[in-house]
């Protein structure tokens, strides 16, 4: 069956494409964007006045559906244009297998960072244990090497709330494994146990590129790169404000020296 998208703003960055065109489908796949060949009595779809994307990808979900608070069901995504996304450290290695099988049922492809606590994050109040004598390397290290397609790298959170006592060794210990299982880190950092000027000094200790970290005042969501380390801010809506200022809703994912990042 053919498909004819008229009229719609394509913007398609891979291919240069930013500008009113029309697209040609045929059997579920893309037949041509711009120069329409003869297409066979089409289903014609107007998207005047609409941009034309390739599918979305959110780099900052929770999507254990079942297994956290957070959860939510990944395929609720799809109406938004999200064809893809990626779980921010819902499921740690005791509870991992149970994430699996909840996305191997979604029709959107999902992507995971794994949390260096076992338990993950279980929902509202129930913080997630960041003890040393906890983290599982071997679990861990069974999982990514299990799921080396799926699992893309690790989540830490080092919020003073969360990480206690424990203070900035969570944050240590996921970028030492990091660097060990050659995966990104993400680090939660609403609140951090350490002054924010010590991110990059933590990090190079580590094995990490040292990432360029100023204060910023946010009016919607971006994503900054520099020197191989992304900065992405999520959940940065306040129900009083509409958004909240700043770098206190950071989310910093920090690449090994020797890493690159790999295309979805």
């Amino acid at each position: 069956m053919d498909i004819l998208i008229r009229g719609g703003h394509v913007i398609d960055p891979a291919n240069g494409i930013d500008r009113v065109c029309d697209i040609a489908i045929r059997n579920g796949a893309i037949l041509a964007v711009g120069s329409i060949p003869a297409l066979e009595n089409p289903e014609i779809l107007d998207a005047s006045g609409h941009y034309v994307v390739p599918g979305l990808v959110d780099m900052h979900t929770h999507i254990f559906q079942g297994g956290s608070q957070f959860g939510f069901n990944a395929d609720l995504l799809l109406p938004y244009g999200v064809t893809a996304c990626v779980d921010a450290g819902t499921a740690g290695s005791a509870n991992y297998e149970a994430l699996h099988r909840v996305l191997a049922q979604k029709q959107v492809r999902a992507y995971t960072f794994l949390n260096i606590s076992p338990m993950g994050q279980m929902g509202s109040g129930l913080n997630e244990n960041l003890g040393p004598a906890l983290t599982d390397d071997a679990g861990m290290q069974r999982l990514i090497e299990s799921y080396p397609g799926e699992i893309r790298g690790l989540k830490v959170r080092i919020s003073r709330s969360i990480v206690g006592s424990f203070g900035s060794a969570p944050l240590k210990r996921a970028l030492e494994l990091g660097a060990r299982f050659g995966l990104p880190v993400c680090v939660h950092c609403t609140d951090p146990c350490i002054p924010r000027t010590d991110f990059a000094a933590t990090a190079s200790m580590c094995g990490f590129c040292a990432a360029l970290l100023s204060y910023l005042v946010l009016h919607k969501p971006c994503r900054l790169q520099y020197a191989r380390a992304y900065t992405s801010v999520a959940h940065v809506l306040n129900s009083a404000t509409g958004f909240s200022p700043g770098f206190r809703y950071l989310r910093i994912t920090l690449l090994p020296a020797t890493s690159s990042i790999h295309s979805m």
